[in-house]
């Protein structure tokens, strides 16, 4: 078999154990982007999406088509053939300034399924449209494009510079004049949009004071999500967070930027949860103050991070929890710990439930409290949770038979956890632990003594 073409495109296929370069061979491919060859079986086949630009007299032209690989016969000789097939073009009119899309290229384009020859084309054709509809910005991006550059490797960069020059050219020169930076950090993102008319802050789609806070603090990476703030909940939300940032930026500095807008992110996602910004801000820093384990105050990064998996934690094993955790490193270690017991333990949920099922005969009641045994693994993790110690990690000593654990709860509250109770199999009381592992003391050890007492009584009878 032997290839009877070659094209500008930069595509390697393989078939029926034969290598076949679109460009010709091995050597002439060092000079593009390298990419994996692509194994088929069936031809004719769709190798890859290609772009080509064309410029007429009126027009400027992107075509979009495939590359196709094919095996035809001459003369009784297989042939390999590399086929352009273009369908749909973009067009734009010299004269008028109008375009015409044929196909939509922010939805359609993919970076990973074309080649840097197109690549070239698309970017001609971009340079040249936007040196017929706007001059400004063309010489902007001819003196400094650095950083499109800087995002080139993100196939999101090409669809919204796209956009930018296609459809919002005077929202385009509007950041250009005021704010480039803000174009370096979200040029690459998807769903990046803006507006066309109006001053910058309407352009962008932010609050007056949210674009001069965003400069000024250097956070232009994290529009996507004061955009998302400020369309959700409101202003003032967006506004308390920025004077937040403001106030705290002696400890925030340029190299933390990515942290800020991760904490950003995690500030977005419990205000869904129906956190209070202020409450949130304020619980944070108590958090990051009093309980931080550094020396000295650092911005509560590492608190923020700690809370969002403490919730999303609770949240996925069905747990209880509170919204503010007293001891925010300790009920998160306590429930990861409960967490990984949990799901060592579950494999043996019918041992468990035997083993409880045989001390259920302990269970009581009376005027003021109810004693009670865990159903499942799972009861032993919400109780634990809850109370912010680690009772979720008993499940083995009680398919053992070296504890007991029982749940002391308050009558007219017979669902919230009080004290958890372990005794031994001889029933002498091991530990008796309320919320963050306080021991019990006054009536209510007081009665968990009478009761064992009466507990005795009754094995003695038996």
């Amino acid at each position: 078999m032997i290839q009877k073409n070659i094209s500008c495109y930069d595509c390697t296929v393989q078939y029926n154990d034969q290598t076949f370069y679109s460009c010709g061979n091995e050597f002439l491919r060092q000079f593009e982007r390298l990419r994996m060859p692509k194994t088929i079986i069936k031809v004719p086949f769709n190798a890859m999406d290609i772009y080509k630009f064309e410029e007429t007299e009126n027009e400027l032209i992107l075509h979009k088509g495939k590359l196709i690989f094919n095996i035809s016969e001459n003369e009784g000789e297989e042939e390999a053939e590399f086929i352009e097939s273009f369908e749909s073009s973009i067009r734009f009119d010299k004269k008028t300034k109008e375009v015409v899309q044929g196909f939509d290229f922010k939805k359609e384009f993919k970076q990973y399924d074309t080649d840097s020859y197109s690549l070239r084309n698309i970017a001609t054709f971009l340079n040249k449209v936007i040196l017929f509809k706007n001059r400004y910005v063309f010489e902007e991006l001819r003196k400094d494009s650095s950083f499109l550059v800087r995002n080139i490797y993100s196939h999101n960069t090409y669809k919204n510079l796209f956009t930018l020059i296609i459809e919002n050219t005077d929202g385009f020169e509007k950041i250009l004049k005021i704010n480039k930076r803000f174009l370096e950090e979200n040029i690459g993102k998807s769903g990046f949009e803006i507006g066309n008319e109006g001053d910058l802050n309407k352009v962008i789609q932010l609050p007056q004071f949210a674009m001069k806070y965003m400069k000024d603090l250097k956070l232009e990476k994290c529009y996507d999500i004061f955009k998302e703030i400020a369309n959700k909940f409101n202003g003032n939300t967006l506004r308390i967070l920025l004077d937040f940032y403001d106030n705290m930026k002696l400890f925030l500095g340029a190299k933390n930027k990515y942290e800020v807008y991760y904490f950003s992110q995690n500030v977005l996602k419990l205000l869904d949860k129906n956190y209070k910004i202020t409450d949130l801000l304020g619980y944070l820093l108590k958090q990051s103050v009093f309980f931080g384990q550094n020396t000295e105050f650092k911005f509560p990064f590492d608190e923020i991070k700690m809370l969002v998996d403490y919730v999303d934690m609770c949240e996925k094993y069905g747990l209880k929890y509170e919204k503010f955790p007293q001891f925010l490193r300790k009920a998160h270690n306590v429930v990861m710990k409960n967490i990984n017991a949990f799901e060592n333990a579950k494999k043996n949920e019918n041992e468990f439930k035997k083993a409880v099922g045989d001390y259920k005969w302990m269970e009581y009641r009376n005027k003021e409290y109810l004693i009670i045994t865990p159903e499942n693994i799972s009861d032993l993790i919400q109780e634990g949770n809850f109370l912010h110690h680690c009772v979720g990690s008993y499940s083995d000593k009680i398919i053992a038979r070296q504890s007991r654990i029982l749940f002391l709860r308050k009558k007219d509250s017979p669902s919230v956890p009080y004290i958890t109770i372990e005794i031994s199999p001889e029933l002498d009381l091991l530990e008796a632990r309320g919320m963050y592992n306080k021991e019990a003391d006054g009536e209510d050890l007081l009665f968990i003594k009478e009761w064992l007492k009466s507990l005795k009584k009754k094995e003695v009878v038996k």
